[in-house]
C-alpha cells in the first residue's frame, strides 16, 4: 500500500497503481488522513487541500482534522481516466504552526506531521465497497515550492523564513487577502552579500485552490517586481483584490555567502488596506517599542565587541510594517535613508518634526554616519509625560554600547554629535 506523509510544506506525489491497473469508471479514491506530532506539538486545526492533474477533485475546500489519531476521509473522483500515473498535490496547513526561538538567536520549529493513505476504492456503480485494498506506488515527488503551480501557502502579515540553494534558485509562495487595498510585499536577505529579488503575480481567475495560470500583478503604473543590490530589501507595493491568490517569486542571484545565515532570507506581505495607518498611534508605537525589552533582551546585548543598534531599529520598523534598509550597519543605513528612503515612504525631518511624528505614532529614527568608524542609529519614541522634559525635546530607545528604553537623545549620541544627526519619519 502506498503510504506517504507531508509536513507543513506542500509536496507533489506522482502515484500509480501496481501493474498499471486501470481505474474503473465510477470509482473514487478515498484518502484516509490523520494527524501526528513531532515533539510536544499538538496537531490542532490542521487543514488538508487536495488538487492535481488527471483527477476530477470532488472536495477541494479545506478539511479540518479531528483530535490526534482521529482520521478523516477525503474523496477524490478519478472517474474515466486511463491507467498509469496522475499528479497529486497534498497540502497541509496547521493553524498552530509557529516559529519559536530558544537561546541566543537559535531558531527552531516544531511541526505537525500528517500522514495519508490511498487505502481503497469505492465502486459507485453498484454502491458496494470494494473490500480489497488497491496498492499504489509513489514514483516521484517534487522539492519544496519549486514552481508557481505548487507554491507554498502563507498568511497575510506573517513572517516567513526562507532559504535559497545556489545561483538561479527560485522559491514560490502564494497568499490570499481578505480585503482589497494596497499591499506591501518585501524580502530581506539575512546576509549583506546575499542577493534575492521579488516579483508578484496574480491568479488569472478565482477558482478555489486549483492552479489556473498567473499574470503580472498590479494596476496601471504599479511595478510588480523589485531588483535591488545584495544585502538590500526588495519592496513591491501594489493594489490587490480580496479573494484572489497572489503568487510571490523569490529569485536568487550570485553565490551563497559563507556563514550559517548566508543562504537565508525573510519574507513578509501585509495589507495596508488603502494606505491604512490605523496602527500608528502613540499607544501602539510605545507598546511595540516596549515589547522588545531592549534593556534585557539577549538579542541586543553587546558581545564579542559587537553592538546591535541596527538590529533593534530594524525589528521595531518591521513590527510597524514599514520598509527598511535591510541588514546593514548604521553607516550603510544612513546611505540608504539618504538615497532611497524617500522612494520607500521616509521623509527627512527636523528634530522638532521628528518628535512630533513620534508622538503621533509614526515610525521615526535618528541616525549618525561616522566617516571614520562605526555609526549609530536609534528609534525616536513618544515623550513620556511622567518623566522630566529635556531641552532637546527628542527621546529615544536604543541598543548599542548602552541599551535603554527611554532617555533623551543626548544619552545616545552626546551633545557634540547633535548637529550631525539626521532624522527620518515614515509618512
Amino acid at each position: 500500500m502506498g503510504n506517504y506523509s507531508s509536513g507543513p510544506d506542500p509536496y507533489i506525489r506522482r502515484i500509480k497503481t501496481y501493474d498499471d491497473e486501470p481505474f474503473t469508471t465510477g470509482q473514487i479514491a478515498e484518502f484516509a488522513v490523520w494527524p501526528r506530532n513531532y515533539g510536544n506539538k499538538a496537531a490542532k486545526n490542521c487543514k488538508v487541500i487536495i488538487s492535481g492533474e488527471n483527477i476530477n477533485t470532488i472536495t477541494l475546500e479545506a478539511k479540518t482534522l479531528g483530535p490526534e489519531g482521529e482520521s478523516k476521509k477525503l474523496p477524490v473522483d478519478i472517474t474515466g481516466y486511463k491507467p498509469g500515473t496522475f499528479k497529486l498535490k497534498f497540502e497541509v496547513i496547521c493553524d498552530d504552526e509557529k516559529s519559536k526561538y530558544k537561546g541566543d538567536n537559535v531558531e527552531y520549529k516544531e511541526y505537525t506531521w500528517v500522514g495519508a493513505d490511498m487505502s481503497h476504492m469505492l465502486d459507485n456503480n453498484n454502491g458496494n465497497d470494494d473490500d480489497d485494498d488497491i496498492s499504489f506506488e509513489v514514483i516521484e515527488k517534487t522539492t519544496r515550492n519549486e514552481s508557481e503551480e505548487f507554491s507554498q501557502l502563507i498568511e497575510d502579515d506573517n513572517d516567513v523564513d526562507g532559504r535559497v540553494d545556489d545561483r538561479g534558485d527560485v522559491d514560490w509562495y502564494k497568499v490570499k487577502f481578505k480585503k482589497s487595498g494596497k499591499a506591501n510585499f518585501w524580502v530581506r536577505p539575512r546576509h549583506e552579500d546575499l542577493d534575492v529579488d521579488i516579483a508578484i503575480f496574480k491568479a488569472k481567475s478565482s477558482n478555489g485552490s486549483l492552479y489556473n495560470g498567473i499574470e503580472p500583478a498590479g494596476k496601471d503604473g504599479e511595478s510588480n517586481r523589485s531588483r535591488k543590490k545584495a544585502g538590500e530589501d526588495d519592496l513591491v507595493s501594489i493594489t490587490v483584490e480580496a479573494g484572489m491568490y497572489y503568487y510571490i517569486k523569490i529569485s536568487h542571484y550570485g553565490k551563497i555567502p559563507s556563514g550559517s545565515k548566508g543562504d537565508k532570507y525573510w519574507l513578509r506581505c501585509k495589507l495596508n488596506d488603502g494606505e491604512d495607518t490605523s496602527n500608528r498611534s502613540k499607544k501602539t508605537y510605545n507598546s511595540i517599542i516596549d515589547g522588545f525589552k531592549v534593556e534585557t533582551n539577549p538579542k541586543y546585548q553587546k558581545r564579542n565587541g559587537n553592538t546591535y543598534c541596527n538590529v533593534f531599529a530594524m525589528d521595531i520598523m518591521d513590527a510597524m510594517g514599514v520598509p527598511y534598509g535591510g541588514h546593514k550597519n548604521a553607516n550603510g543605513l544612513a546611505d540608504w535613508f539618504s538615497k532611497e528612503g524617500h522612494s520607500n515612504g521616509w521623509k527627512n525631518v527636523t528634530p522638532k518634526e521628528a518628535a512630533a511624528s513620534a508622538n503621533m505614532g509614526k515610525p521615526t529614527i535618528v541616525i549618525w554616519k561616522n566617516p571614520d568608524g562605526h555609526g549609530h542609529i536609534s528609534v525616536v519614541r513618544p515623550y513620556n509625560p511622567s518623566q522630566p522634559k529635556h531641552y532637546s525635546g527628542v527621546y529615544i530607545a536604543q541598543a548599542g554600547t548602552s541599551n535603554f528604553n527611554y532617555k533623551p537623545i543626548t544619552y545616545g549620541f552626546g551633545k557634540s554629535k547633535i548637529p550631525q544627526l539626521k532624522y527620518y519619519t515614515h509618512e
